[in-house]
C-alpha cells in the first residue's frame, strides 16, 4: 500500500464506502447487481467449466445489488489515481476517463436494442495476448510449478514459494473434512493444502491453495479457496437483493451472474464458521496488467474502452436480478447528464485518496504501523 497512492486505493474499499454518502453523484443511478470494488487490476484472464479462455472482471468480494455509479466512480478513480503512477499527463488522464465512460454508455445503448446472450462479450483484440498466456497454460504447468515430490513420491507445495506458508494440522483436518461433505467436493483426493498469502485488499483473510486429485485416475489440480466477509458496501445495497446463508453464497452468486460463463470449479463451501468460495488456479493468471502499456497511451486507451464495455456487459447481466429489469432504467441513466456527474466524482475521491494516503505515508514512515 505504500507504493503508491493507487495501491492505497485498492486495499482501502472500506474507506471509499465510507466517502461514498459525502462524495457520491448527486444522481448514483439504477440499483444493479455489481462487482462493487471495480479498478483496474480486477479484470483478467482466466478458464471456465467447458475449457472457454474468457476476459472479465474477476472480483467479486464486494458485490451487491448496489447503485450503478459505484463500480463506474470507482474505476474511474482508479484510473486517475493509476495514470499518475505511470507519469502520463492530467489532459491523458481524464480522457482515459471519459474513454472509460463513454465506451460503457455505448455498449450500454447496444445491448439495450441488441439484448444479447448472457455468455456474450464484446472483441477481445486488445488483451488477446493475455487469454493466449492462458490458453497456452495448462493446469498440469501449474501443478509442476508449485510442488515437487515428497520422499514416499506423493507432491506437496514447494515452501520456497514467499507467499505460501504451512497450514495448522487441525486446519487441514477441518479443510478436507469440509470439502468431504459437500457435495460438489466429496469426491476430491486432498493431497496437500498450503496456507495463501496475496494481493493486497485480501491480506487478512484466509486463504487456502489445496491440491486435488478428482477421482480415483483423475488429474492433479490446484484449487484456492479463499474466506469471504459480508461487502462493505452492504449499507447501500437494494433491499430487495436476495437473503444468503453466508457472505460466499453472495460472491458466488454475483459471480455466475456477472462473468456470462464463470470461472472454472467455482463453489462454495463452510469451514470452522467460516464461508470460502473455491475456483480454479488458472495456468498463468494474470490481470489486466494495464502498467504494461503505460508507455504507449493509445493502446491504453483501447484497453481502458474495453474496460467499459467489459462494466456495461457485466451491469447488463446485473438488471435482471432485483425483481425487475432495470436494463431501460440504466439505458436511460447513462443517456442523461449523470456520467458527467461521475467524473467529477471521481475526481472528488482522487483527491481524498490522495489526502488519506499521505496520512497513510506519515504514519508509515514514522513506524506506527508495525506490528
Amino acid at each position: 500500500m505504500a507504493e503508491g497512492p493507487f495501491e492505497f486505493f485498492r486495499g482501502t474499499d472500506f474507506l471509499f464506502a465510507r466517502a461514498w454518502p459525502i462524495l457520491q453523484p448527486r444522481s448514483p443511478g439504477p440499483m444493479v447487481l455489481t462487482c462493487g470494488d471495480l479498478h483496474l487490476e480486477n479484470f483478467g484472464a482466466f478458464f471456465t467449466d467447458d475449457g472457454d479462455v474468457r476476459f472479465d472482471i474477476n472480483d467479486f468480494d464486494e458485490a451487491a445489488i448496489i447503485p450503478c455509479s459505484i463500480d463506474l466512480v470507482r474505476c474511474s478513480t482508479s484510473i486517475l489515481l493509476a495514470a499518475e503512477s505511470w507519469k502520463l499527463t492530467p489532459t491523458q488522464a481524464t480522457g482515459m476517463v471519459l474513454t472509460f465512460l463513454d465506451s460503457y454508455s455505448r455498449a450500454v445503448a447496444s445491448d439495450t436494442i441488441k439484448n444479447p446472450p448472457p455468455e456474450a462479450q464484446p472483441e477481445m483484440a486488445p488483451v488477446r495476448p493475455l487469454m493466449d498466456a492462458v490458453k497456452r497454460g495448462s493446469m498440469q504447468r501449474v501443478v509442476q510449478r508449485h510442488t515437487k515430490p515428497r520422499r514416499d513420491g506423493l507432491p506437496r507445495f514447494r515452501r520456497s514459494n514467499p507467499h505460501f506458508a504451512r497450514a495448522k494440522s487441525q486446519t487441514r483436518e477441518a479443510i478436507i473434512a469440509a470439502l468431504a461433505a459437500n457435495p460438489a467436493t466429496h469426491d476430491w483426493q486432498i493431497l496437500a493444502i498450503t496456507r495463501r498469502y496475496a494481493g493486497i485488499g485480501s491480506l487478512g483473510l484466509r486463504r487456502y491453495e489445496i491440491l486435488v486429485r478428482k477421482g480415483d485416475n483423475g488429474d492433479l489440480y490446484i484449487t484456492s479457496m479463499k474466506e469471504s466477509t459480508p461487502s462493505v458496501m452492504e449499507s447501500y445495497a437494494d433491499p430487495t437483493q436476495p437473503t444468503f446463508a453466508n457472505p460466499a453464497e453472495r460472491a458466488a452468486w454475483a459471480q455466475r451472474v456477472l462473468q456470462g460463463k464463470p470461472t472454472a470449479g467455482l463453489c462454495v463451501v463452510n469451514c470452522e464458521s467460516r464461508s470460502y468460495r473455491l475456483r480454479a488456479v488458472i495456468p498463468d493468471e494474470n490481470r489486466s496488467s494495464l502498467n504494461r502499456l503505460q508507455k504507449d497511451p493509445a493502446r491504453l486507451r483501447v484497453a481502458v474502452a474495453l474496460a467499459g464495455r467489459l462494466t456495461a456487459r457485466s451491469h447488463f447481466r446485473g438488471c435482471a436480478v432485483s425483481g425487475k429489469d432495470r436494463a431501460t432504467d440504466l439505458h436511460n441513466w447513462t443517456k442523461s447528464a449523470a456520467l458527467e456527474a461521475v467524473l467529477a466524482a471521481a475526481v472528488r475521491f482522487t483527491d481524498w485518496v490522495q489526502h488519506d494516503y499521505a496520512l497513510f505515508i506519515s504514519a508509515f514512515e514514522q513506524g506506527a504501523l508495525r506490528v
